[in-house]
């Protein structure tokens, strides 16, 4: 595969290279040997800088390690397949410690570049999937720092070689069973003892990786979960092999076991199934690489993959059909011997979970992951694109109609940016929060969900939207918010995504997709003395004690400037014994009632006023165990005449059956407010941008200043306004402002950012003035306002006003549906409805322009259609009275608003339909686009494809088609009367005799057949004998001339072809039609001649170097690694420069050195001792060190 290596890596090499550079510096100017400090730093200084490799919030990543070509400097022989040579790279790891303590901004969809990860590689622990955190205790005591567990895996393929059959120095690899044959290097750390069944244990502190346990039963299909219970310091570890889940202790030693097939499934009313004994055997002919079923996984309906300690009971999930158990765990830590299920999965596809997590409100999380794959080319391991992650909470209260106590709809998460937004890869837990900037707030307990996915970027409809936040080929982790769950949050434009190996592929390079590379990840989160922490505290039995505890508290010390206070009430479970039902919570302020008051989250939830000033917040149903507890966050907005210095919160929970002590029910917590002395202004800014509209050039936001205070501001009130675009961050232009009035100061337009000031003397308490600015609508924005006012005459001091922001601009909001009478006659009324809808999240109010005609199929647009009555009026001026009609209307609708206005018209007969006979096809199509798009298409038949016609403006353009009938009343030739049965007959007392009816002598002559059209130019004739236009054309100077927009016909779709939005007929990516069927592109490369030593050829043909390798000395070679000075590359690692000497007391170069006789180590100056005068010298005073 082709790639662009991520930043990580790069940071990591340049960090070291400056820390050397300018070490070297400071040696050289100090005389110290330099080689020998900057050797220290190469090989250890920047890890002896940290202290330990995990923190609170960080996240371990397991993924495939990649591969590698190895040892090969030539061009392949011919014959040999590439993929044949290709190895795992047991130098790039399988699991990574990312810091995602800051994220650089708000959530955006974009991909985060992190500080270099702590790394440990596939030759130090093989292919790992699950992983887990102990509790740090080390030597009997917390010492704060958790260790990191990860256990073996064949979720990531399974690789197995024989000998050196062809003395190339390299094994051979087998994608079938063979004699001798072995697991690859990088499967499963066989080079430091490990294997198939092995958990290996990261110190979290120095990072030193060592063998933690065993699950010797195992042959290959490796471990399914981790996780550890911090009540009784113990893991338990799922194997595929078996279906057993092992108990082990905190020092490695298997325990006890339980099987699933054989003690859990009767619990269910299911028959015991023992394991069938099979394992994976690598040596035997019935194994195959790339077919999962010969591996020895155990019995699906016994497989466990998924385990997941919470509550006292173990929860684990079983099979593809995703059945979720649990078991309890007695005190003493074994097996309670009470399996249960709990659940089945409902989902669209049957994937197994292999990840299962709960959050401090008893949510329980699971994440799916795909069919297990073992492409031989190592590009996919997993049928990716179906995996969902699901939340689920417990009825509440229990519904008898269901046997699950959990809920039996689950909601789920949008993952990815891809159709559908199931890219989940099978790996998931809870971080902390996050604040708006993206760093972390480790206040909040579980506030985050984090899953692992694939391709999560890789949307090209999305491209555009996309393409400022980085690649789009992202194998890693997505973080969202808990609450984010769908509808929300489609497509995921409110997450940061993290890449897992900072390798991105290159679309114009072809190649196989890379599927099911990422794994597990878990994050150390621990929430000791946070609302929401509850851990189970071992020992004797204690009294039963039913007790709720309510304690309120301001989330920020002062409220906002503009009077918004905000709280969290965290309702604790005080007592010993689980509490299962409803709670009602009530919301007080003794100080003064707020303006508005909202709450969340929403749900489960349910809060609304209950009275002047009071709030209730009801919760159907929750479950909180002894020392757990759940919030309800409180957003408070104060009314501008607020005169307390402080904002009182107080909250009472209801007490609940068998409760004794209420005491604990009610507390109160306060807050500062900052509002202004008498006297003193006060102002808020808001910011409110319209609806997009089709064909429009320009946005309007607007930016409203309100005077909250009790005086006007001295000075001006200045108001700086700016735009970015949302994806990317380039800004966007100002095109025009309008004031509401000529006080207003604004600077120059068209421009990037804006300033605009008031006099202070006119914002007087109350008033609120505005200004209008219109902002280019190419793609969605989001416009910024910063206000201020002063400063007053003789003082120097400007006080700010705040800031307020809105998103506009991208697709239409607007939306035009268009319907009425199936059949219309001519010279009869004839209804239509045209519904006019706001499908935007903020309310438009302004001029659009709104057109409507009538055309007919052969005959183009009809003129001069009479309008009856619409009802309610367009609002244009005046109103039309015919078709077709463009007129400019202004259209006020809140979001999510439409108005429905009824059109009857009468389909006239304008010579040109006099002849019709039958019916013919016409439609209705109505427009609602900017006032200043100018119309397409006058005079001409509307085209049955909107976006045709109007330049792809989608829902702005709605048509209606109908039939047009024309009834001809049957009349007779002149001579001949109609009878009662509709014949025609010679009047009474005449008879029809030699083509006429004659009577007496007279005659009366019939006159005869009138003359058939004449057919002009490209016309032709229809059925009743009329000359018409062939479909798609109409007639104009006498000839039928092709109309610019072609009424849109369904193609037929051909074998393997499928149908675009637009109804176009094409074969699918990496097809082509041949044959009137969709086949393979088989691309033939124009392959060129290497001239280069050791170049082979890419899939395109052209001559390229392998990885790993560059040109160098005009042969591709294996790059060198850059040494600190006193060091050299050795093996391919940089070691110190060790130079032996010769002894003391010889000389010469090691080993030849030759004893010297040493000279005396005093020698005296026989003239100094003649020398009088040498005592009374005088000393000299020792140099000070600069």
């Amino acid at each position: 595969m082709s790639c662009d290596h991520g930043a990580f890596v790069r940071s990591r090499a340049g960090r070291l290279r400056r820390a050397m550079q300018l070490t070297n510096r400071f040696l050289a100017a100090s005389g110290f040997p330099a080689f020998a400090l900057a050797t220290i730093l190469w090989l250890g200084g920047v890890q002896a800088q940290e202290t330990h490799i995990i923190y609170p919030g960080s996240m371990a990543v397991t993924g495939f390690s990649g591969t590698v070509i190895r040892d090969f400097e030539e061009v392949l022989p011919p014959g040999v397949d590439r993929v044949d040579e290709t190895f795992i790279d047991t130098t790039r790891a399988t699991l990574r410690v990312f810091d995602v303590s800051r994220l650089g901004g708000p959530a955006t969809g974009q991909l985060v570049f992190t500080r270099p990860p702590f790394e440990v590689t596939a030759g130090q622990i093989g292919q790992v999937f699950a992983i887990t955190y102990d509790d740090g205790v080390r030597d009997g005591a917390p010492s704060g720092i958790a260790n990191l567990f990860a256990g073996a895996t064949s979720l990531h393929g399974v690789r197995i070689v024989t000998s050196d059959e062809e003395a190339d120095g390299r094994p051979k690899r087998q994608s079938r069973g063979a004699a001798g044959a072995t697991f690859m290097n990088g499967q499963f750390g066989t080079e430091n003892g490990g294997g198939p069944g092995t958990i290996w244990k990261i110190d979290g502190i120095t990072g030193q990786v060592s063998k933690f346990a065993d699950l010797d039963t195992n042959s290959g299909p490796g471990i399914g979960d981790v996780t550890f219970d911090t009540i009784r310091r113990q893991f338990f570890a799922s194997d595929l092999d078996t279906g057993l889940i092992h108990r082990i202790d905190a020092n490695g030693a298997l325990i006890d076991k339980f099987d699933h097939g054989v003690a859990g499934r009767p619990a269910h009313g299911l028959a015991p199934l023992a394991d069938d004994g099979l394992g994976m055997d690598i040596e035997g002919a019935a194994f195959d690489s790339e077919d999962p079923d010969s591996w020895g996984y155990t019995q699906d309906e016994r497989r466990v993959w998924s385990v997941a300690y919470h509550g006292g009971r173990l929860y684990y999930s079983v099979g593809e059909k995703a059945e979720l158990w649990s078991v309890g765990v007695a005190r003493d830590g074994s097996f309670a011997g009470d399996p249960r299920w709990e659940l089945t999965v409902k989902a669209d596809k049957d994937h197994a979970v292999t990840d299962i997590a709960f959050d401090i409100s008893g949510f329980m999380y699971l994440a799916q992951r795909g069919l297990v794959e073992n492409r031989y080319d190592y590009s996919r391991f997993a049928d990716t694109g179906t995996g969902e992650v699901f939340r689920y909470w417990r009825e509440n209260p229990g519904d008898p109609a269901t046997e699950s106590i959990w809920v039996g709809m689950p909601q789920d998460y949008a993952v990815g940016f891809p159709h559908d937004n199931r890219q989940s890869a099978g790996g998931l837990d809870l971080q902390y929060g996050y604040d708006t900037g993206g760093n972390l707030d480790a206040s909040v307990c579980t506030d985050t969900l984090v899953k692992t996915g694939d391709k999560l970027r890789d949307n090209p409809e999305l491209a555009e939207q996309l393409a400022g936040g980085g690649p789009l080929a992202v194998h890693g982790v997505q973080i969202t918010p808990t609450a984010l769950v769908k509808p929300a949050n489609v497509p995921p434009f409110g997450a940061w995504l993290v890449d897992f190996d900072g390798y991105f592929e290159e679309p114009e390079v072809e190649g196989p997709e890379v599927e099911g590379h990422v794994g597990d990840v878990e994050v150390w989160h621990p929430c000791e003395g946070r609302a929401g922490y509850y851990e189970q505290i071992p020992g004797p039995p204690v009294e039963k004690k039913v007790d709720l505890i309510l304690k309120p508290r301001a989330r920020t010390p002062v409220c906002t400037a503009d009077g918004v206070c905000t709280f969290v009430i965290d309702i604790i479970n005080n007592g010993s014994v689980l509490y299962d039902g409803p709670l009602t919570v009530t919301d007080t302020y003794p100080g003064g009632a707020p303006a508005s008051s909202s709450f969340g989250p929403i749900p489960p939830w349910t809060c609304g006023p209950s009275g002047p000033g009071q709030f209730r917040c009801d919760n159907a149903g929750i479950v909180l165990s002894p020392g757990a507890s759940t919030p309800i966050f409180v957003k408070a907005m104060m009314p501008a005449g607020y005169r307390p210095n402080t904002v009182e919160n107080c909250a009472e929970v209801k007490s609940i059956p068998g409760e004794n002590d209420l005491t604990n029910n009610r507390a109160c917590a306060k807050q500062r407010i900052r509002h202004s002395d008498s006297g003193k202004p006060a102002m808020r800014i808001t910011k409110m941008c319209s609806g997009a509209l089709a064909g429009a050039a320009a946005v309007t936001c607007r930016i409203t200043v309100i005077s909250t205070g009790t005086s006007s501001p001295t000075g001006p009130v200045r108001i700086n306004d700016a735009a970015t675009l949302v994806a990317g961050g380039r800004p966007v232009q100002i095109q025009t402002v309008t004031p509401d009035g000529a006080e207003w100061t604004c600077g120059p337009v068209p421009a990037n950012a804006l300033s605009c000031q008031i006099p202070g003397a006119v914002m007087t308490p109350g008033t609120s003035r505005h200004f209008d600015v219109a902002l280019a609508a190419n793609a969605v924005f989001e416009n910024c306002a910063r206000g201020s006012y002063g400063p007053a005459p003789g003082d120097d001091v400007v006080y700010p006003i705040g800031r307020a922001c809105a998103q506009g601009g991208g697709a239409s909001t607007i939306r035009v549906e268009k319907t009425g009478d199936a059949e219309c006659r001519i010279g009869q009324l004839c209804s239509f409805e045209i519904t006019i809808a706001n499908d935007g999240q903020n309310a438009f109010s302004g001029p659009v322009r709104i057109g409507d005609a009538i055309g007919v199929e052969g005959l183009g647009r009809l003129e001069g259609v009479a309008i009856t009555s619409i009802d309610p009026p367009l609002g244009c001026a005046p109103e039309p009275a015919t078709l077709p009609a463009s007129c400019i209307a202004n259209l006020t609708l809140g979001a999510g608003e439409s108005h429905v206005h009824r059109m009857a018209v009468v389909i006239p007969d304008d010579g040109r339909l006099s002849d019709l006979q039958g019916t013919v096809s016409g439609q209705n199509c109505v427009g609602v686009l900017s006032p200043d798009t100018p119309v397409r298409g006058a005079g001409k038949m509307p085209s049955q494809d909107p976006a045709n016609v109007q330049g792809d403006r989608g829902k702005a353009y709605a048509c209606h088609p109908f039939n047009i009938k024309n009834e001809l009343k049957k009349a007779c030739s002149q001579g001949l009367v109609m009878n009662g049965a509709g014949q025609c007959v010679c009047p009474e007392g005449t008879t029809f005799r030699n083509g006429q009816c004659s009577s007496g002598g007279g005659r009366v002559i019939i006159p005869k057949p009138k003359e058939r059209c004449v057919l002009l130019k490209g016309q032709i004739r229809t059925s009743d004998g009329r000359c018409v236009c062939p479909r798609g054309t109409e007639l104009e100077d006498r000839r039928c001339v092709s109309s610019d927009e072609p009424p849109a016909r369904l193609c037929k779709l051909l074998p393997g072809q499928i149908r675009t939005k637009s109804g176009d007929c094409v074969c699918p990516r990496r097809t082509e039609l041949r044959g009137r069927a969709c086949v393979p592109i088989v691309k033939q490369p124009t392959v060129e001649q290497c001239t280069i030593r050791g170049q082979v050829h890419n899939t395109r043909g052209a001559c390229v170097c392998p990885r790993g390798t560059e040109v160098i000395r005009g042969a591709c070679r294996r790059a060198q690694a850059e040494c600190a000075p006193g060091s050299r590359l050795i093996n391919g690692r940089c070691q110190p420069i060790i130079k032996r000497r010769c002894p003391v007391g010889t000389v010469g170069q090691y080993p030849d050195c030759t004893p010297f006789r040493r000279a005396p180590t005093l020698q005296i100056n026989p003239n100094l001792l003649l020398n009088p005068n040498i005592l009374q010298q005088p000393r000299r005073r020792p140099r000070s060190l600069q």
